[in-house]
């Protein structure tokens, strides 16, 4: 997922991840394969964030106090 950057712009994203490590294939397959088994059958209109939590602080290089709530900590990662 992060193959493709520098890495000064992967360590950047990794170091902004709450879980401080990349995501791996499989666990974006499990997630997905997940959502195509009768034990997703309840599960409506949702979206699935498989990002270790990345999603809940925001981009890298948002000033502290921008962002969620929670957040202000990584948001200023560069």
């Amino acid at each position: 997922m992060t193959a493709g950057l520098p890495p000064w712009a992967r360590e950047q994203e990794v170091g902004a991840s709450p879980l401080g490590q990349a995501g791996r294939p499989e666990e974006v397959a499990q997630a997905a394969l997940f959502l195509l088994s009768e034990e997703s059958a309840y599960i409506t209109g949702q979206t699935l964030y498989v990002d270790g939590g990345r999603s809940i602080v925001g981009p890298p290089g948002l000033p502290p106090g921008f962002g969620p709530k929670g957040g202000e900590k990584n948001a200023h990662v560069l």
